[in-house]
């Protein structure tokens, strides 16, 4: 009796290192990422309309969407290159101005966040006769601060094929047994107690915070805000431990792919850095705008 209460009483002991062990590493990455936050920067070429050659000497004006203040300023060299450092994260409007042409502004306000710190404006400038006769193009427009031009469909479908995919290749090359899922194991994982696997530290503090870094990037790369990029990561983790392996699904897996992959996105911005996206000006201002 006195052996099986011992038994019992180290497994309970076990357990909750394991689970304070798995809080106390998301709280150091957390604390250690948002000390290590700093700025970004917003960079570019700015062109003449008529012969797309580089103008020299135009005034690049950043400002703080919700402050007005200004935040940095550049002027462009003779290749029409500038660069400007933003002390802080943000929303910022860029704005170029020159005598004799018109002014232009970038189509919509540029977001810096833990994950898009850097961004390239490329802008075009033309006299005020030019700019009236040159047609506006419209295409689609991805932002963070409006939701114009996000989709729910991408990041499902991309996390959806990436654990297909990891679950074929670990079959075929780790292990048949643990990766052979079926209907029938997915229906006894849906229906069966949740445990706390014994995993060693490299799989489940740095495989399974690597694979929850691409759930979230998957959907924050598609537009999606920070709440919602974290619930496809918790979503795309949930989906692993059911239809990913054949064994029971872990709770510190569930808690530590999510937490931890969005602090290993923010840091790194692995993902989102990748998947650039271009927008045309609104009419007359000749600026384009893309992710780095």
């Amino acid at each position: 009796m006195d052996a099986t209460n011992g038994e019992a009483m180290k497994r309970t002991r076990n357990t909750f290192n394991a689970i304070l062990s798995v809080l106390l590493v998301g709280v150091v990455i957390s604390v250690t990422g948002e000390a290590f936050a700093q700025g970004g920067s917003i960079s570019g070429t700015v062109k003449d309309l008529s012969g797309n050659q580089g103008i020299q000497g135009v005034i690049i004006t950043v400002t703080d969407v919700s402050t007005r203040a200004l935040a940095g300023t550049d002027i462009t060299d003779a290749l029409g290159n500038y660069s400007v450092s933003i002390p802080s994260l943000g929303n910022y409007t860029v704005l170029a101005s020159k005598l004799g042409y018109d002014n232009a502004t970038a189509p919509n306000v540029i977001e810096l966040t833990d994950v898009a710190r850097n961004w390239t404006v490329n802008i075009s400038m033309g006299g005020e006769a030019r700019s009236n006769e040159k047609t506006a193009q419209t295409t689609q427009v991805l932002s963070w601060e409006t939701g114009a031009g996000k989709s729910y469909i991408i990041p499902a479908l991309e996390i959806i094929g990436f654990d297909f995919l990891l679950n074929r290749f670990n079959y075929h090359f780790i292990d048949e047994e643990v990766y052979g899922t079926t209907w029938s194991t997915v229906r006894d994982n849906l229906t069966g107690t949740w445990v706390v696997d014994t995993d060693p530290f490299s799989t489940n503090q740095f495989l399974h915070p690597y694979q929850g870094s691409i759930y979230y990037g998957s959907a924050r790369s598609a537009g999606l805000n920070f709440w919602e990029s974290l619930g496809y990561s918790v979503v795309g983790s949930f989906l692993w431990e059911i239809a990913g392996e054949t064994g029971p699904p872990s709770i510190n897996d569930q808690i530590t792919t999510p937490s931890e992959g969005v602090s290993w996105a923010s840091r790194y911005s692995g993902w989102p850095a990748c998947c650039s996206r271009t927008v045309a000006a609104s009419p007359g201002s000749g600026a384009s705008w893309a992710q780095r």
